[in-house]
Parts: C-alpha cells; sequence; structure tokens
C-alpha cells in the first residue's frame, strides 16, 4: 500500500481538526506549490532522506511538516496565544 504525499497528509489533517470533509477546504495550491511540497519530502532510491522541515499557513494553521527518519506533521491555530 502506498503512503499518502505529504499534500495529501496535510488535508486530511487540517480536515479532521476541523471536522470536516476534505473537499470543502480550499485548495492547497493556493497557499503553497503541493508538488514541491511532495518532492521535498520524497525518499530517495535507498529509502533516506536528509532532515528537514517546512512550515507554512493554511486555512487558519500553521503547519510544519517535519522529516527526521519519519514524517511528522504539527498543526497550531494561528489565533491561539503564543506561549
Amino acid at each position: 500500500m502506498e503512503k499518502d504525499k505529504i499534500s495529501t497528509r496535510v488535508i486530511l489533517d487540517v480536515a479532521k481538526r476541523d471536522g470536516t470533509d476534505p473537499v470543502n477546504l480550499p485548495p492547497l495550491h493556493n497557499t503553497i506549490n503541493a508538488d514541491a511540497l511532495d518532492a521535498l519530502f520524497e525518499l530517495d532510491g535507498d529509502g533516506e532522506t536528509e532532515p528537514k522541515q517546512v512550515e507554512f499557513s493554511y486555512h487558519g494553521y500553521t503547519v510544519l511538516v517535519e522529516y527526521d527518519g519519519e514524517t511528522d506533521i504539527s498543526l497550531e491555530d494561528e489565533q491561539a496565544p503564543a506561549q
């Protein structure tokens, strides 16, 4: 089974957090180049990639995508007070 692309995972995570259907969200490509995001986190031929992170705003959230052995997507509500 093929893993979802990072761009798909971002959309699914935001939809889940909002309790909405992913088709009701604005297109991710209005915020970030989804193909470039997917390519950045694509594994090389050895199944490896260098550690990296990308942060961007999407649909009221600050989205942080990190890779350091495995991919993690964090969402922070942009309206939440900073701690």
